[in-house]
């Protein structure tokens, strides 16, 4: 069976199309930067993944409020001075963020589980999970920090 190709063109078909002009920047940013995308059908709708040498950077999931980016920010102590610019709602959304229980002890949480992210901001440190710390809505004010914040990654992600 030959393998089923997708574009994001298949992701944006769910979105509402106040969407598409920042969905369509980050893909090109993301494709530029050297990333893969993938797509898979999950319970909320479709979840485009972009991996760089074979590591999610980022992903779009769709939620009813609209769609989100998740960063997977592995080198964000080397950009802490950016984080500690972003608007109040993305810090708050990382506030919120749970903690990663393999940091806090590796013995509550899946041993496969990756871990999480342990850094400071303004002067408050977090232990955070990788897979909701840096989750946030695609919306206008939020763009150019999710951009900004892409950029960073992925020009720390070598081979």
């Amino acid at each position: 069976m030959a393998k089923q190709e997708f574009h994001i063109e298949d992701y944006m078909s769910d979105i509402n199309p106040d969407y598409t002009d920042r969905i369509l920047a980050l893909h090109q940013l993301l494709t530029e930067q050297g990333c893969v995308m993938t797509l898979k059908k999950a319970a909320s709708g479709h979840v485009v993944s972009y991996a760089k040498n074979k590591k999610v950077i980022a992903n779009f999931v769709s939620r009813k409020k609209g769609p989100m980016v998740r960063v997977y920010g592995d080198n964000v102590n080397k950009y802490l001075c950016f984080i500690e610019t972003l608007p109040e709602a993305m810090l708050k959304a990382i506030d919120k963020a749970p903690a990663c229980k393999r940091l806090l002890d590796p013995a509550t949480c899946n041993s496969r589980c990756s871990m999480g992210y342990d850094f400071t901001v303004k002067d408050t440190h977090h232990k955070k999970c990788k897979y909701s710390c840096f989750m946030f809505e695609l919306n206008d004010t939020n763009f150019p920090y999710i951009k900004d914040f892409l950029e960073r990654e992925a020009k720390e992600r070598v081979a």
